[in-house]
């Protein structure tokens, strides 16, 4: 979970930060509703950083008991957020965006910090790397039905490929997984989803991103950072991130039929490869490190507890 991640990489830079909610892995600095109400009431000043609306409303309530709070919010989705979010965010004492999309979709002004990633450059591991991955839970929407015609229709001029998708499956999307994983005839596998993505992508060569819609992908810092060929659909939060045909290849969203010309021109030409790995592993190391989104989260921080 990104939480978890950022809120040691805060504490990393000196910050008291603590994580807050359910299933947090075991190591993760965490506070509890006892320990919160416990500060507020000293007078210690606190921030609230919410990253769902129920939580945002949950800071407000809060706020309102204890008007020394900070109440921040991330805006995390695709699509401009309903009316009783935009009524919360109103409220907020800071609003975080992470792509310039996300921004213009919110109703006051707020601040541009991109997630970032701490993946370092991988190494392959031993053998010909012809494993394109997809990681993320699997259901419609994420383009698992594309990747897989995609794949399907360029599989037999190139027998050494294989796919494999990382990632939960939710009770509703079974049979809708079980449909895609029995058109593989053998070439097509699936792994759990797991927090530490290292062994995954050291596994890989290509991953591709085919989500129908996404406000911002983990995965496409990630992928860069470790230096993998990044193949993702052309969505509209995307452009901060990387820059098309130079740190990563394109294609229309659901459309399977440009996703497997896309396919067919990484699966035969190593050195595009080699060319988008290393210009996304760059790109990744200057812009999307997980320490200089703390940087800014920090300096957020600051700002919002100075205020009287």
């Amino acid at each position: 979970m990104h939480v978890e991640e950022i809120v040691s990489a805060l504490a990393d830079l000196g910050l008291n930060a603590r994580a807050f909610g359910p299933a947090l892995s075991e190591g993760t600095p965490q506070v509890d509703w006892k320990q919160i109400l416990q500060r507020l009431e000293e007078g210690t000043p606190v921030l609230w950083h919410a990253h769902r609306p129920p939580a945002l409303r949950q800071g407000i309530r809060l706020r309102n008991r204890f008007p020394h709070l900070r109440v921040v919010w991330t805006h995390h989705g695709w699509k401009t957020p309903g009316w009783l979010t935009r009524t919360a965010i109103k409220k907020a004492d800071g609003l975080v965006a992470l792509t310039p999309t996300g921004q213009n979709q919110l109703p006051v002004d707020s601040v541009l910090i991109p997630h970032g990633t701490h993946m370092g450059a991988l190494h392959p591991c031993p053998g010909p790397p012809f494993l394109v991955g997809v990681l993320g839970r699997i259901r419609p929407d994420k383009g698992h039905q594309d990747i897989t015609d995609a794949f399907l229709s360029v599989a037999k001029e190139y027998p050494e490929w294989q796919l494999v998708f990382y990632g939960d499956i939710r009770p509703v999307h079974r049979r809708f997984a079980r449909g895609i994983l029995a058109q593989g005839e053998g070439r097509i596998g699936l792994r759990p989803y797991v927090v530490d993505k290292t062994a995954a992508y050291r596994q890989l060569s290509i991953v591709v991103v085919p989500s129908h819609a996404e406000g911002f992908s983990l995965v496409v810092p990630e992928a860069l950072a470790a230096g993998r060929a990044l193949l993702a659909a052309r969505l509209p939060h995307f452009p901060t991130l990387f820059k098309e045909d130079v740190h990563a290849l394109c294609f229309e969203p659901g459309n399977s039929e440009a996703l497997a010309h896309q396919l067919r021109r990484l699966f035969s030409d190593p050195k595009l490869r080699e060319k988008l790995a290393t210009q996304g592993r760059q790109h990744a190391h200057s812009n999307l490190q997980l320490s200089k989104e703390a940087e800014s989260l920090a300096n957020l921080y600051a700002e919002l507890l100075n205020r009287s």
